[in-house]
């Protein structure tokens, strides 16, 4: 196989003959899933006759002599493709299929999944490199999302370079004091206590003003900020639940964190330290949709926090791939049902006998049971009928920066919103 100097050279060779009327020039990058484990199990020599036989099949279908071996499992290659975007994928798929025909090596019959990424040379102002490069990306992201061929989009990726201007400026203002904590309460049914908050995230940027959380926490988990991030975020709230407490307040003091952190020991070293210096009420609110990669290593961190007196909640319970299986395997102590189901509450058929069942799932597993989403007082009412524990929504209180909650708190708010929202009020 051809260097990686040597494909993008043949780029810009078939760039210059292509028919433009007709034809498309593609940068295809084909991957094999689990490399490592394909050549852990037939041998280093059997795996290097896999890629081999890959790069054979490539060049057969695309009549083409320039393929690269780009990485141990990845093999990149650049042609012409048709120039409608039916052909474009029909054409691909049939790649695909190809390749993940079985293979006999050495008298083994051998079957590996493959993936292809794929960029479009259609803009003058992309370099070989450029194009490359989005083909690698693509793969990367077929990986992810799961399926066999991935075209590279701008739109659905965004621009790598805004990506990193964005990063940059996070850790500036990560390290310069833009970020802030927003809390939400969180209120006991029954009583109109408040419980705990929720601490929400916000960044204050001095060109940009402020920033969703969308916008950058997706940015921070990519690229591993999101542990300075979360740690920021546990040690500013158990700054400001020592104020709260001054105040004559004592709450939960919840904070979201990334599965991603779940398989990371230093983190779990770093809030011990936290804890041991601020000693606090906190609940650390897992999504339940997060896919957790090494869950014996999340099930020590979380029995390690528990331990500690930090309550597991599960957060946005209902908007992943739910099951009983996964509630039952982290020791968890909270259930808050995804607000989706809440905010449809009073107007849905459905939706009523999912949160009920949420909320009977909960109590039967010994869990509090928390609804997010509370927008107005029915949806409370009814909610309160139901048996659910707490509830959370702009209806309840907005997200605030700690000197608000605290008058929040003095006022009595919360008391007053559960009583004005009593069962009753659905009747008549």
């Amino acid at each position: 196989m051809y260097s990686r100097h040597e494909l993008l050279s043949w780029c810009k060779e078939l760039r210059t003959t292509q028919d433009a009327s007709h034809e498309r020039l593609a940068v295809i990058v084909v991957g094999v899933d689990r490399f490592a484990r394909v050549r852990g199990a037939v041998g280093y020599g059997l795996a290097e006759m896999v890629m081999a036989e890959l790069g054979r099949r490539i060049d057969g279908f695309t009549h083409n002599q320039r393929t690269s071996r780009l990485a141990p499992d990845c093999i990149g290659v650049a042609l012409t493709l048709p120039a409608n975007d039916q052909g474009c994928t029909r054409t691909l798929s049939e790649l695909h299929t190809a390749l993940e025909e079985p293979m006999v090596l050495q008298g083994h019959k051998l079957h590996v999944s493959i993936r292809i990424g794929y960029s479009l040379w259609d803009s003058p102002e992309l370099s070989t490199t450029d194009v490359l490069h989005q083909a690698e990306m693509a793969l990367d992201q077929a990986r992810e999302s799961s399926r066999p061929v991935q075209l590279f989009s701008t739109e659905e990726y965004g621009d790598p370079l805004s990506r990193l201007v964005l990063l940059d400026e996070l850790n500036a203002g990560l390290a310069g004091g833009q970020m802030q904590l927003l809390y939400q309460p969180q209120v006991r049914t029954r009583t109109g206590e408040v419980a705990g908050v929720e601490a929400l995230i916000r960044w204050n940027h001095p060109v940009r003003g402020m920033v969703p959380p969308n916008h950058f926490i997706p940015t921070a988990e990519e690229t591993g900020l999101i542990r300075d991030m979360t740690e920021w975020a546990i040690g500013q709230a158990l700054r400001d639940a020592e104020i709260i407490r001054d105040a004559g307040h004592d709450i939960t003091m919840g904070v979201n964190i990334s599965s991603r952190l779940l398989g990371d020991a230093t983190f779990l070293d770093r809030t011990e330290r936290m804890i041991r210096e601020r000693p606090g009420r906190l609940t650390f609110e897992i999504t339940e949709s997060s896919e957790i990669h090494d869950w014996p290593m999340a099930i020590r961190i979380l029995r390690t926090l528990s331990d500690w007196g930090v309550r597991i909640s599960i957060d946005d319970y209902g908007s992943g791939m739910s099951s009983l299986a996964y509630v039952q395997q982290l020791p968890a102590h909270e259930l808050k049902i995804d607000r989706l189901f809440v905010t449809q509450l009073t107007s849905s058929h459905r939706d009523p006998l999912l949160v009920r069942s949420t909320i009977e799932l909960g109590h039967a597993l010994e869990l509090e049971v928390v609804a997010e989403g509370i927008q107005d007082s029915e949806t409370l009412a009814l909610l309160t009928m139901m048996g659910c524990d707490l509830v959370q929504g702009y209806f309840i209180g907005v997200p605030q920066p700690v000197d608000q909650l605290i008058k929040y708190l003095d006022r009595g708010d919360a008391r007053q919103r559960t009583a004005n929202a009593s069962p009753r009020s659905l009747i008549g």
